[in-house]
């Protein structure tokens, strides 16, 4: 799961970019988040690239590697470990992916 999200981080950022890799534990829960400054996904959007075969261009150029799965799966890990995953995003303001699991 981390590893597609850093990969995803990575393929969207431009130079100068930054992805920053975080975690914190509470209440039982850990929670690891993926954040990058890239170009990002518009609110609305979100639900749709959480689905299968779903992309949407978040850089300069259309990212058209990919068959559009890789969210859909990380969601579907997560949920089978008991988590879930949490993305916050906006265009111009770049993208946080974040797992929730359980601390056990």
């Amino acid at each position: 799961m981390l590893d597609h999200l850093v990969g995803n981080a990575v393929g969207f950022i431009q130079g100068g970019g930054t992805v920053r890799l975080s975690t914190r534990r509470t209440a039982g829960r850990v929670h690891i988040g993926v954040s990058d400054n890239g170009p990002g996904v518009a609110r609305e959007d979100i639900p749709r690239i959480l689905r299968p075969f779903e992309q949407i261009g978040r850089s300069t150029t259309d990212h058209t590697a990919g068959a559009g799965l890789g969210l859909t799966l990380v969601k579907a890990f997560v949920e089978l470990h008991g988590g879930h995953l949490r993305i916050d995003s906006a265009l111009g303001e770049g993208f946080i992916a974040t797992l929730d699991l359980s601390a056990a």
